[in-house]
C-alpha cells in the first residue's frame, strides 16, 4: 500500500510537472508564435490594402504623336513628344518642280506651325508647296494672236488654237525664230520660259503658166473670197515666178492686198491690178518694168517703189485717189501720160534729177501735191494740149499747190517751154518757186 501511494504521488506530481510544464511551453511558444503571426499576417494585409487601396493616385506624363502631311515632299518621320515638350523643326523637304513655303497647322494653310509652341495634343503639320512655273510665249509671225500660257515646271504646253494670217495656212510651232526646230508638245516638257513662232506655208491662189513662168489670174475658187490677201510666192510647182500677165487681175473687187514673195519677178503686166480694192503692195526690187494702168483706180495708200525702175508708164497711179505717199528711185528717166492724174490725196513728191520728161496731165487734178524737182536742167513737159501740172488757160482748179525748183536754177525754169506756163501769172497760174 505504502509503494502504490508512493508511486501515485510520484505520477501525479510528475504528471503535474509535466502538464504545468507543457502548459508553459505552450504559452511560451505556441501562443507567442500564434500571435506573432497574427500580427505579422494582420500588419502584412492592412499594408497590402493601404498601398492599393488607399494610396494617392499618381499620373504618368501623356506622350503625343506629331505627324507630317508632305503633300508630295520628301518624307518627314512622325515623332512622340511627352506634354508640355517642343518639337525641333526638321530640314526643309524637297519636291521636284516646287517651291516649299513653310508648316502649317491646317490643311488650308491659314496659319503656320510655331515650333517654339509646347505640344498639348496629337498634332498633324501640314506642308505647303508653291508651282514653279514658266511663261510660253506665242509669236504668231504676223498671224492672229495667241494667248501666252503658264506651265508648271516639267509639265508639258497646251497647243493652242492655230493662229490665221491672210493669204498663208499655218503649218506648226518651232522652237527657233529661222523656223528650223519644231517644238513637239506631245513630248517636250517645259523648264524655262520660252517663246514658240508660227510657221506658215502660202496658199496658192493663183493659176500659174509653168511654161513661161507667168501668174494669169486668180483661182476660181478664191474669187469670191472677201478681203482676200493674196501672196505671190517665189516658186509655183518647182518655177519660180518671173512675170504677172496683162490683165491678171483686173477688177477683182474682194481683192485688198498683194504680198510679193518672188525673188526673180521682173514683170508686172498692163491693167494687172486696175480697179481691184488693194490697199497695200510691195514691190521687190528685181521688177524692172510696171505696164500701163497697173494700178489704176486702186486704194492704195502708200508705195514704195522698186529701186531699178526707169520707166513711170501711163496711168499707172491714175485714180489712186487714197494715195498719200510715193517715192520715185533715182533710176526714174520718164514719167508718162497721167501717170498721177487725180491723185487727189497725194501732198508730196520729188522728182529725181534723172527724170527727163513728163507727159501730159502727169500731175493734173493733184490739187494737195507739192512737187519738188532735184534736177537744175529743166525736164521736158509735153503740155500739149492741157499742160502737164494742170490747166494753165483760164481760171480753174485742176492744177497741183505749188512747184518748187533749186533757187539756182529758177530762171532757167521760168524760161524753159512748158515751166513758163505755169509762172506768167494773171489768168495762168503762178506756181514755180525756188528753195
Amino acid at each position: 500500500t505504502v509503494k502504490i501511494e508512493v508511486f501515485n504521488n510520484f505520477f501525479n506530481n510528475s504528471f503535474n510537472n509535466f502538464f504545468n510544464n507543457f502548459h508553459q511551453f505552450f504559452k511560451i511558444i505556441v501562443l507567442k508564435n500564434f500571435f506573432k503571426k497574427f500580427f505579422v499576417v494582420f500588419f502584412s494585409s492592412f499594408f497590402l490594402f493601404f498601398v492599393f487601396h488607399c494610396k494617392p493616385k499618381i499620373t504618368e506624363t501623356e506622350k503625343y504623336s506629331i505627324s507630317y502631311e508632305v503633300n508630295g515632299g520628301t518624307a518627314i518621320a512622325s515623332v512622340t513628344v511627352k506634354e508640355g515638350d517642343k518639337i525641333s523643326k526638321p530640314d526643309d523637304p524637297t519636291r521636284e518642280g516646287w517651291t516649299f513655303d513653310g508648316f502649317f497647322k491646317d490643311e488650308n494653310f491659314s496659319e503656320q506651325f510655331d515650333f517654339n509652341s509646347k505640344i498639348k495634343k496629337d498634332t498633324t503639320i501640314y506642308l505647303k508647296w508653291t508651282r514653279i512655273t514658266y511663261k510660253v510665249t506665242f509669236n504668231s509671225n504676223g498671224g492672229s494672236a495667241v494667248d501666252s500660257q503658264t506651265i508648271g515646271q516639267g509639265e508639258g504646253a497646251t497647243k493652242p488654237t492655230q493662229p490665221t494670217k491672210s493669204g498663208y495656212t499655218f503649218a506648226d510651232w518651232y522652237k527657233d525664230e529661222a523656223l528650223e526646230f519644231k517644238f513637239d508638245f506631245a513630248t517636250e516638257k517645259i523648264t524655262k520660259a520660252i517663246t514658240l513662232y508660227a510657221k506658215y506655208e502660202v496658199l496658192i491662189v493663183v493659176t500659174f503658166n509653168k511654161a513661161n513662168a507667168t501668174i494669169t489670174g486668180l483661182k476660181t475658187e478664191y474669187q469670191n473670197t472677201d478681203n482676200l490677201t493674196m501672196v505671190i510666192p517665189d516658186t509655183i510647182e518647182g518655177v519660180q515666178v518671173k512675170n504677172i500677165a496683162d490683165q491678171a487681175f483686173q477688177n477683182r473687187q474682194k481683192l485688198v492686198e498683194v504680198i510679193i514673195l518672188a525673188k526673180a519677178i521682173t514683170n508686172l503686166g498692163n491693167n494687172v491690178f486696175e480697179s481691184t480694192r488693194i490697199r497695200a503692195i510691195n514691190l521687190p526690187n528685181s521688177i524692172l518694168t510696171i505696164r500701163d494702168s497697173a494700178f489704176y483706180a486702186t486704194l492704195l495708200h502708200n508705195i514704195q517703189l522698186p529701186n531699178q525702175l526707169k520707166i513711170l508708164n501711163s496711168r499707172v497711179f491714175s485714180q489712186c485717189r487714197s494715195l498719200t505717199n510715193i517715192k520715185l528711185p533715182n533710176t526714174i528717166t520718164t514719167i508718162q501720160l497721167e501717170a498721177f492724174n487725180r491723185c487727189s490725196l497725194l501732198k508730196n513728191i520729188t522728182i529725181p534729177a534723172s527724170v527727163t520728161s513728163i507727159g501730159l496731165r502727169a500731175f493734173e487734178f493733184c490739187t494737195k501735191l507739192t512737187v519738188k524737182v532735184l534736177g537744175t536742167t529743166p525736164p521736158t513737159l509735153n503740155m500739149f494740149p492741157s499742160g502737164v501740172f494742170g490747166e494753165v488757160i483760164g481760171e480753174n482748179t485742176t492744177h497741183v499747190k505749188s512747184i518748187e525748183v533749186p533757187s539756182a536754177a529758177l530762171a532757167t525754169y521760168k524760161a524753159a517751154t512748158g515751166w513758163r506756163e505755169y509762172t506768167t501769172g494773171g489768168s495762168k497760174p503762178n506756181l514755180l518757186t525756188g528753195y
